[in-house]
């Protein structure tokens, strides 16, 4: 009875309902506490609470409680039995094997570190990529030019070979009989002195 009326009083006194610490199916050890009044009503607080309960059940047994997990639930707006509540997961491990414990961190920042050259590989092989696609356009532009290049050349050897057969069918220019020609008609006054002028470099010039 007295046990009872001690319980009673206690629960009156922090306005807390604490669940025994209880080993879990992983090893694990949990603990939940609900705040039953308006004395822990921020989940912080209770959370600060059931910390420190789990560390004093560790220290019984000459262990370091380490977090494993929180699941938190705010204070509602009900007015009856919508209390805060707080379920903290953790494992225990020896006194003599916390100074293990700072290699979370460590590894932590290797992982940020890993992620961090990630993503500046990630960066670089975009960057690759753009390149190569410009790369790529330039050298397309490139077959263009060398396309009109060689349709240019192609269009260049078909004049000139017109041009060749258009000559060999003319035959060659008799520049001594064309000569003679025009001297007599400049002796017979057919033409002028300008137009005799003239009309030999025109023949001296095909």
């Amino acid at each position: 009875m007295k046990k009872i009326v001690l319980i009673s009083f206690t629960l009156f006194l922090y306005g807390c309902l604490s669940t025994p610490v209880m080993k879990t199916s992983t090893g694990n050890y949990s603990i939940s506490m609900e705040d039953n009044s308006e004395i822990y009503a921020s989940v912080k607080e209770l959370k600060a609470k059931v910390m420190d309960e789990a560390d004093k059940f560790a220290k019984e047994k000459g262990k370091i409680a380490v977090p494993v997990s929180f699941d938190e639930k705010p204070k509602g707006n009900n007015l009856h039995n919508d209390w805060a509540r707080v379920d903290y997961t953790f494992s225990l491990v020896d006194a003599a094997a916390s100074h293990a414990l700072p290699l979370k961190s460590n590894t932590a920042a290797a992982v940020q570190g890993v992620k961090q050259q990630a993503a500046q590989i990630k960066h670089q092989v975009l960057q690759l990529k753009q390149q190569a696609a410009e790369l790529e356009q330039q050298t397309a532009e490139l077959k263009l030019q060398a396309q009109a290049m060689r349709q240019q050349q192609k269009q260049q050897a078909k004049r000139q070979q017109a041009d060749q057969a258009k000559q060999q069918k003319s035959g060659p220019i008799d520049y001594y009989n064309e000569l003679k020609k025009l001297k007599q008609l400049l002796d017979e006054d057919v033409i002028t002195e300008q137009e005799f002028v003239k009309l030999k470099s025109k023949i001296i010039n095909q």
